[in-house]
């Protein structure tokens, strides 16, 4: 039998962010039912990527939670105009 460590508890701050994630879902409402996250990988300028690290960390996000966040702030925004 093998006995494992019990796995370490998230701190609040990756609490925060992943609810901050869950929560940038379609009309900013968290899905209840079930979390689809799609891994992508995206291509940065080195600037704005360092302006997104920036501002994430003064938000006291990680980066995915900012640029989901962000992607889902200016759909909202551009939708509203269709």
């Amino acid at each position: 039998m093998t006995i494992a460590k019990k796995p370490a508890k998230k701190s609040a701050k990756e609490t925060k962010a992943a609810k901050f994630i869950t929560d940038a879902g379609k009309n900013g409402r968290a899905s209840q039912d079930r979390l689809d996250l799609v891994p992508v990988l995206v291509n940065f300028d080195r600037g704005l990527l360092t302006r997104v690290d920036a501002m994430a960390k003064e938000m006291g996000l990680n980066r995915t939670a900012f640029v989901v966040s962000a992607s889902a702030e200016k759909l909202r925004a551009l939708e509203r105009t269709v």
